[in-house]
């Protein structure tokens, strides 16, 4: 049967404000975690010291019935699973990438469980927020703009200007590096129009090689964050995979596919 995960592209942020980086986390073997109502089974990987790895199967005690229905003889016989044992039917997947500070979901409906998980294992205030993809729907949901950061990789900022002489004195030479600014927005009356404008030409100026990213955070009319990320606008990632006779993904082959589409 022909199949494929999709996956959503998430901040992932600690402490209110900082992006965790690798050395955050630790490995973890198959520990069994509840959070509200559900077990899960999750193991963590931290690949090549810059990756962080998730990966869970979950499912619940109840419902619970003490008969199963034979859907092929239409007889029924007696479960023999127990009240208190649980399928471990589902499965979420999630990769971190700190170079890129985004997190990939499986499942973006179970951003509020690993939020917990994160907390009770390291110790963090973790916060999970969903990039938005399209700039229509965004302008739609705010009301105002929070902040716009903008991230470049062209060495020439460092030749010019008031950049010039940065790499020297902060030892780059030759390495690869960029640069990032943030421009923080006070009180001012929104313009949808100009916004939705300004969104779609950082989409062509992205093309051009102009800028590498840009991250633009908005808040709605009850004061709740909302994140548009160029990124996520301009790229999907969608692995075509099969699912096996029982209907569960190859967590191995996931973790495969994604490590490839993110070039890591």
């Amino acid at each position: 049967m022909s199949d494929k995960l999709t996956f959503t592209e998430c901040e992932l942020v600690i402490d209110d404000s900082s992006i965790p980086q690798i050395n955050v986390f630790k490995n973890i073997q198959k520990e069994i975690h509840k959070n509200e109502g559900f077990s899960y089974d999750i193991t963590c990987e931290i690949i090549d010291n810059k990756i962080f790895w998730i990966y869970a199967e979950y499912g619940k005690e109840k419902p619970y019935t003490d008969k199963l229905l034979n859907v092929e003889t239409k007889e029924y016989s007696q479960n023999k699973r127990n009240p208190n044992e649980a399928e471990l039917r589902n499965q979420l997947f999630c990769m971190y990438y700190p170079d890129n500070a985004i997190l990939y979901m499986s499942d973006f409906r179970k951003s509020r469980f690993l939020e917990s998980y994160l907390k009770d294992k390291f110790n963090r205030n973790f916060v999970i927020k969903k990039y938005f993809a399209e700039p229509k729907t965004f302008v739609k949901e705010i009301n105002a703009v929070k902040s716009l950061k903008f991230v470049f990789m062209n060495k020439e900022f460092f030749n010019v200007g008031v950049f010039e002489g940065v790499k020297d004195v902060c030892g780059y030479g030759n390495d690869i590096y960029n640069l990032t600014i943030e421009f923080k927005v006070k009180d001012y009356k929104f313009n949808p129009k100009k916004c939705l404008e300004f969104l779609i030409k950082s989409k062509d100026k992205k093309y051009r090689g102009e800028i590498d990213r840009m991250i633009c955070v908005g808040k709605d009319d009850k004061g709740v964050e909302k994140i548009f990320n160029l990124d996520t606008y301009l790229k999907k990632i969608t692995i075509p995979i099969q699912k096996d006779e029982n209907e569960m993904y190859d967590a191995e082959t996931i973790k495969k596919y994604l490590l490839e589409q993110l070039n890591a």
